[in-house]
Protein backbone atom coordinates (compact mmCIF):
# COMPACT_ATOMS: atom_id res chain seq x y z
CA UNK A 1 0.00 0.00 0.00
CA UNK A 2 1.46 3.49 -0.77
CA UNK A 3 2.45 5.65 2.32
CA UNK A 4 0.29 8.38 2.97
CA UNK A 5 2.07 12.33 2.05
CA UNK A 6 2.06 12.80 5.93
CA UNK A 7 4.29 9.83 6.94
CA UNK A 8 6.64 10.20 4.18
CA UNK A 9 9.24 12.26 6.45
CA UNK A 10 8.97 13.42 9.99
CA UNK A 11 7.91 17.06 11.06
CA UNK A 12 9.28 18.35 13.88
CA UNK A 13 7.39 20.85 15.11
CA UNK A 14 5.84 22.66 18.23
CA UNK A 15 2.58 23.34 19.33
CA UNK A 16 0.89 24.90 22.26
CA UNK A 17 -2.67 24.44 21.12
CA UNK A 18 -4.52 22.01 19.08
CA UNK A 19 -7.51 23.47 17.28
CA UNK A 20 -10.62 21.55 16.17
CA UNK A 21 -12.63 23.19 12.78
CA UNK A 22 -16.50 23.05 13.25
CA UNK A 23 -17.52 20.05 13.45
CA UNK A 24 -16.00 17.00 12.26
CA UNK A 25 -12.04 18.38 13.47
CA UNK A 26 -13.25 18.56 17.30
CA UNK A 27 -12.90 14.98 17.92
CA UNK A 28 -9.53 14.91 16.35
CA UNK A 29 -8.66 17.58 17.81
CA UNK A 30 -9.78 16.25 21.45
CA UNK A 31 -8.22 13.25 20.94
CA UNK A 32 -4.60 14.63 19.94
CA UNK A 33 -4.78 16.64 22.19
CA UNK A 34 -5.45 14.55 24.66
CA UNK A 35 -2.61 12.18 23.55
CA UNK A 36 0.10 15.45 23.52
CA UNK A 37 -0.90 16.84 26.80
CA UNK A 38 -1.87 19.86 25.26
CA UNK A 39 -4.53 22.47 25.86
CA UNK A 40 -7.58 22.77 22.63
CA UNK A 41 -9.67 24.79 21.23
CA UNK A 42 -12.70 24.82 18.32
CA UNK A 43 -13.12 27.28 15.86
CA UNK A 44 -16.50 27.74 14.38
CA UNK A 45 -16.71 28.89 10.94
CA UNK A 46 -18.47 32.01 11.70
CA UNK A 47 -19.14 33.86 15.23
CA UNK A 48 -22.48 32.98 17.33
CA UNK A 49 -24.86 35.38 17.05
CA UNK A 50 -25.50 35.07 20.30
CA UNK A 51 -23.52 34.94 23.75
CA UNK A 52 -20.46 35.88 24.16
CA UNK A 53 -20.64 35.63 20.36
CA UNK A 54 -17.57 33.94 20.18
CA UNK A 55 -15.59 32.33 17.34
CA UNK A 56 -13.12 30.15 19.34
CA UNK A 57 -14.33 28.63 22.51
CA UNK A 58 -11.18 27.81 24.84
CA UNK A 59 -8.23 29.42 26.10
CA UNK A 60 -5.69 30.50 23.72
CA UNK A 61 -2.74 32.28 25.03
CA UNK A 62 -1.55 35.55 22.61
CA UNK A 63 1.09 34.14 20.72
CA UNK A 64 0.48 30.49 21.14
CA UNK A 65 1.47 28.13 18.00
CA UNK A 66 -1.54 26.20 17.32
CA UNK A 67 -2.30 23.53 15.39
CA UNK A 68 -5.66 23.19 13.25
CA UNK A 69 -6.98 19.65 12.31
CA UNK A 70 -9.88 19.36 9.88
CA UNK A 71 -11.59 16.08 8.78
CA UNK A 72 -11.18 16.80 5.29
CA UNK A 73 -10.09 19.72 2.19
CA UNK A 74 -10.11 20.23 -1.16
CA UNK A 75 -9.05 23.79 -1.49
CA UNK A 76 -8.90 25.01 1.55
CA UNK A 77 -11.27 27.89 2.46
CA UNK A 78 -12.98 26.01 5.58
CA UNK A 79 -9.32 25.71 7.07
CA UNK A 80 -9.00 29.59 6.33
CA UNK A 81 -11.74 30.73 8.36
CA UNK A 82 -10.22 28.96 11.21
CA UNK A 83 -6.99 30.53 10.58
CA UNK A 84 -7.73 33.48 10.20
CA UNK A 85 -10.05 33.39 12.91
CA UNK A 86 -7.03 31.84 15.23
CA UNK A 87 -4.87 34.66 13.55
CA UNK A 88 -7.23 37.58 13.88
CA UNK A 89 -6.85 36.42 18.19
CA UNK A 90 -3.21 36.30 18.24
CA UNK A 91 -2.77 33.15 17.68
CA UNK A 92 0.22 32.02 15.40
CA UNK A 93 -0.76 28.90 12.83
CA UNK A 94 1.94 27.54 10.47
CA UNK A 95 0.57 23.61 10.15
CA UNK A 96 -2.74 22.33 9.40
CA UNK A 97 -3.69 18.71 8.90
CA UNK A 98 -6.23 17.72 7.24
CA UNK A 99 -7.30 13.51 7.63
CA UNK A 100 -8.38 13.52 3.82
CA UNK A 101 -7.06 15.94 1.44
CA UNK A 102 -8.77 15.97 -2.03
CA UNK A 103 -5.61 16.47 -3.85
CA UNK A 104 -7.24 17.95 -7.43
CA UNK A 105 -6.76 20.89 -7.43
CA UNK A 106 -2.69 21.25 -7.67
CA UNK A 107 -2.85 25.26 -6.67
CA UNK A 108 -4.68 24.77 -3.76
CA UNK A 109 -1.35 23.27 -1.56
CA UNK A 110 0.77 26.37 -2.89
CA UNK A 111 -1.88 28.20 -2.47
CA UNK A 112 -1.99 27.48 1.41
CA UNK A 113 2.04 27.81 1.35
CA UNK A 114 1.68 31.07 -0.11
CA UNK A 115 -0.59 32.05 3.27
CA UNK A 116 2.47 30.75 5.54
CA UNK A 117 0.65 27.22 6.18
CA UNK A 118 2.06 23.76 5.17
CA UNK A 119 -0.47 21.41 4.60
CA UNK A 120 -0.12 18.01 5.91
CA UNK A 121 -2.69 15.06 5.57
CA UNK A 122 -3.14 11.45 5.97
CA UNK A 123 -4.62 10.47 2.83
CA UNK A 124 -5.74 11.72 -0.80
CA UNK A 125 -8.22 10.35 -3.34
CA UNK A 126 -4.88 9.64 -5.44
CA UNK A 127 -4.33 6.97 -2.50
CA UNK A 128 -7.43 5.51 -2.80
CA UNK A 129 -7.09 5.02 -6.47
CA UNK A 130 -3.66 3.54 -5.99
CA UNK A 131 -4.99 0.68 -3.66
CA UNK A 132 -8.23 0.44 -5.83
CA UNK A 133 -5.53 -0.32 -8.48
CA UNK A 134 -3.12 -2.52 -6.49
CA UNK A 135 -6.26 -4.43 -5.25
CA UNK A 136 -8.05 -4.74 -8.50
CA UNK A 137 -11.32 -3.12 -6.71
CA UNK A 138 -12.86 -1.77 -9.78
CA UNK A 139 -12.70 -2.56 -13.87
CA UNK A 140 -9.96 -0.86 -15.39
CA UNK A 141 -12.49 1.34 -17.03
CA UNK A 142 -13.98 2.57 -13.90
CA UNK A 143 -10.25 3.23 -12.85
CA UNK A 144 -9.45 5.03 -15.62
CA UNK A 145 -12.42 7.19 -15.27
CA UNK A 146 -11.54 7.97 -11.51
CA UNK A 147 -7.97 8.77 -12.98
CA UNK A 148 -9.24 11.12 -15.89
CA UNK A 149 -11.26 12.66 -13.16
CA UNK A 150 -8.56 13.33 -10.85
CA UNK A 151 -6.19 14.69 -13.28
CA UNK A 152 -8.22 17.18 -15.19
CA UNK A 153 -11.17 17.60 -12.28
CA UNK A 154 -13.35 20.69 -14.64
CA UNK A 155 -12.16 19.31 -17.78
CA UNK A 156 -13.79 15.84 -16.59
CA UNK A 157 -17.27 17.48 -15.23
CA UNK A 158 -17.52 19.38 -18.67
CA UNK A 159 -17.41 16.60 -20.35
CA UNK A 160 -19.93 14.96 -18.04
CA UNK A 161 -22.47 17.38 -18.21
CA UNK A 162 -21.39 19.31 -14.71
CA UNK A 163 -19.51 22.88 -14.21
CA UNK A 164 -16.11 23.65 -16.01
CA UNK A 165 -15.04 26.51 -14.12
CA UNK A 166 -15.17 27.30 -10.49
CA UNK A 167 -17.69 29.88 -9.41
CA UNK A 168 -15.37 32.72 -7.67
CA UNK A 169 -16.32 35.23 -4.97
Amino acid sequence: MPQPPCCAKPVSEQFDVIAGGETAGIPFAAMLAERLALPMIYVRKAPKGHGRNAQIEGHMPEGARVLVIEDLTTAGGSMFKFIDAIRAAGGVVDHGIALFYYDIFPQARAEMQDKGVTLHNIATWRDVLAVAKQQKLFDEKTLSEVEAFLNAPLEWSGRNGGVSELATA
